[in-house]
């Protein structure tokens, strides 16, 4: 299905789920996607989502290549 666009910046915010059917009893802290970005800024880098070409979402990591 994909991510909308309306919510991809969202996403990596912390404990934000775009799932309403999704609560902490059945599983997650909503906190991964937040993990990855602050990680991929702590390294100088993007990540993103966009749509996959099978029509799931796509998730897109680019770190600066620091040893050239």
């Amino acid at each position: 299905m994909g991510v909308s666009q309306a919510i991809r910046q969202k996403i990596f915010s912390p404990f934000f789920r775009p799932d309403e059917s999704r609560d902490k009893q059945k599983g997650g802290a909503s906190l991964g996607l937040a993990i990855v970005k602050r990680i991929v800024d702590w390294h100088q880098g993007d990540c993103c989502v966009t749509n996959g070409e099978l029509g799931g979402a796509k998730f897109i990591i680019t770190l600066p290549n620091h040893f050239t």
